[in-house]
């Protein structure tokens, strides 16, 4: 049970966030694993280092001394012992390696424009290219700044690329408009405004108000030096509205800056200067502009599916490197594009202003298929699980393809993981929920998940095998956050009160993470849930409703705080902690599970979110974890949880 947590090492800080990996481009080439790569000029530092991990040798050839310097630096630094680094001397004879190139690479406009004036130099590194060797360059504005003529015989394929600096996020093929106006219109690119870098000074601001008016709440402080959380809501008053206000500014300035940076792309005159460009010559090159890259297609034949001929675009963001890379593929015949809502969850992690999925929604301008790829291998096993799942589940009569992608073809490219779905029609379940006890879209994903587990349920689950993994994971956790005496102890009686039942525990196949910013309000009014990569085929009860409930209760508190708005909203009589109790309730009689073991599951529940936060936090903010304080603050207030399954809370 719980092997795909049980499967993995928590170690606070192995995904932070930034620490992305480089180099998105590669994945548009017929294949990632070169022997050897020639960059001239200096590389991004991300890419350099997926350079290093997908090629057998690397060449920077540097065209000053500075240059020279600083990648030496870099690779010592980072001890990348297949890169090595060559100042360029024109006027001489530059010591070029003599084996044979697969890529030359050329970073930036500088570079370019430098091999033009050195044609010997250039004629030299395009000779050490193999037959198929490919040129790989970028610029921003209408003029491309690297001599054509000097690849005139070679094939070539241009690409719009977003944002106009930095890492790649977004590639379609240039001149197909349908994409390209689809990924504009599904926010599936990437503004060139640092929108983080805007909200995190936004957020600054807040913090600064907030220091000035209250003390800082207690379960943000360390949970092993916390004092005992309160239920009490922050104070309410003046300076609780100007934070609001300031969010509320930062946000409607994003809105207009890139409003204001679309706009301005589309015009004749300022539009070129807004356009990133990314150009590959070489074998195989024109035909990117009619069909996906080669591998995909490969893989999907293999598969039995034929890719041929379909449109498709790259999103390539987020801010950690297990996100998925994912392409998008369409029907060629579909060129028109209406102007909608925002449609495939993972590729959007920004606000929508969507309010309902239309029913004057045309099927044929959306997505036949997204496939998603990893980017690292070590990443691997979790799109693996996912394609598991799916297939399990699609056996096991859960879901359709309306509520639930399905899988078409899966495979490996260069020992990366890569599933092709069905794409999954709708808006994201954020932008359609109502936020009230009474919601439709709230009662569908609950009903989702509750047939779910009812449907695969195992009933015969050992109270002691189920007590000893929460021990398991409970001693890790300990370990990591170094909790307080008397939540150790509190903690401890739970996962005993479990493994001491005296009836079988129900395991059921849960999700994982079933927030709602991984579900999908669907055109016809139901709900689809994305995302299976944590899924587990025996998980505990009541984790994926807790889990859910949780993402909705926040949302609907709308609180600056999460953990005060969760508490506001379950803590307090209000409708959905009702909501909450009645759902819960019914759940466990559905299963069989006794639902005097619903408050350990409850707990159990946060530390499990707890430990998988834990990774994403350096070892020095552990105790600002969400999932922990969350926990210490229902360990305090014990007697609300306790209540919401006694007779007299209804």
């Amino acid at each position: 049970m719980l092997e795909t947590t049980t499967s993995t090492i928590f170690i606070p800080g192995s995904n932070l966030k930034g620490n992305v990996t480089g180099a998105n481009w590669l994945f548009l080439l017929p294949k990632l694993r070169m022997r050897h790569v020639i960059c001239v000029g200096m590389p991004l530092h991300s890419t350099l280092l997926s350079l290093a991990n997908f090629c057998r040798h690397v060449t920077v050839v540097c065209t000053d001394e500075t240059q020279e310097e600083q990648m030496d630096l870099a690779v010592d630094e980072a001890d990348l012992r297949n890169v090595e680094v060559l100042l360029a001397r024109p006027a001489a004879s530059t010591m070029l390696p003599d084996q044979p190139a697969d890529l030359l690479l050329i970073n930036g406009r500088n570079s370019a424009s430098w091999l033009n004036q050195h044609t010997g130099l250039r004629a030299d590194l395009l000779r050490l290219l193999t037959a198929d060797g490919l040129v790989y360059h970028e610029y921003v504005g209408n003029a491309n700044p690297f001599d054509g003529e000097a690849l005139s015989g070679r094939e070539m394929c241009q690409f719009w690329l977003t944002p106009l600096s930095g890492e790649m996020h977004t590639a379609v093929p240039q001149g197909d408009r349908a994409t390209t106006a689809y990924f504009r219109q599904k926010q599936l690119y990437s503004p060139s405004v640092n929108k983080q870098l805007i909200k995190r000074v936004g957020a600054a601001l807040g913090k600064v108000a907030k220091r000035q008016s209250t003390p800082p709440a207690a379960h943000l402080a360390p949970i092993h030096n916390a004092p005992a959380p309160t239920a009490k809501r922050a104070a309410s008053g003046p300076k609780r509205q100007l934070r609001k206000m300031a969010r509320q500014m930062v946000n409607a300035f994003l809105d207009t800056v890139e409003t204001a940076e679309e706009h301005l792309s589309r015009q004749p005159v300022t539009g070129p200067m807004l356009r990133r460009r990314g150009v590959l010559q070489g074998a195989g090159a024109t035909e990117l502009a009619q069909h996906p890259p080669r591998y995909l297609r490969q893989i999907a034949h293999a598969d039995g599916v034929e890719l041929d001929g379909l449109r498709w675009g790259l999103s390539a963001s987020g801010e950690y490197s297990s996100r998925k890379l994912l392409f998008f593929l369409f029907d060629r015949q579909a060129e028109a594009i209406l102007h909608e809502p925002s449609l495939h969850k993972d590729a959007q992690h920004g606000d929508s202003r969507s309010t309902e999925p239309g029913d004057t929604e045309h099927q044929d301008t959306e997505p036949r298929y997204i496939v998603k790829m990893v980017r690292d291998s070590v990443f691997n096993e979790r799109l693996e699980n996912e394609c598991r799942s799916l297939r399990l589940l699609h056996a096991a009569g859960v879901g359709d393809a309306e509520t639930l992608p399905q899988v078409v073809f899966a495979g490996h490219h260069d020992g990366l993981a890569l599933v092709g779905e069905s794409a999954v029609a709708g808006i994201p379940l954020r932008s359609a929920a109502h936020y009230t006890a009474e919601c439709p879209y709230v009662h569908a994903a609950i009903d989702w998940l509750t047939d779910m587990a009812v449907k695969t349920v195992n009933p015969t689950g050992h109270p002691q095998e189920v007590g000893g993994v929460l021990r398991q994971l409970f001693e890790q956790f300990d370990e990591i956050y170094q909790l307080k005496s008397e939540h150790r102890t509190f903690l401890a009686n739970q996962i005993a009160r479990i493994e001491q039942s005296q009836a079988a525990l129900p395991l059921v196949f849960q999700h994982g993470d079933p927030g709602t910013w991984n579900m999908m309000a669907t055109p016809s009014g139901r709900v689809a849930i994305l995302d299976w990569e944590a899924a587990e085929t025996n998980g505990m009860p009541l984790w994926d409703l807790f889990y859910f409930l949780r993402s909705y209760t926040v949302g609907a508190a709308r609180a600056h705080d999460s953990i005060a708005g969760f508490q506001q909203q379950i803590f307090h009589d209000t409708p959905l902690r009702a909501l909450f109790s009645a759902v819960t309730t019914r759940y466990c009689q559905q299963i069989g599970l006794d639902l005097s073991l619903a408050e350990s599951f409850f707990y159990t529940c946060w530390m499990h979110r707890a430990l998988k936060e834990a990774t994403r936090l350096p070892v020095k903010r552990l105790g600002q974890g969400h999932y922990v304080n969350l926990l210490a603050t229902s360990i305090e207030n014990r007697h609300a949880v306790q209540t919401l399954w006694t007779s007299t809370d209804g």
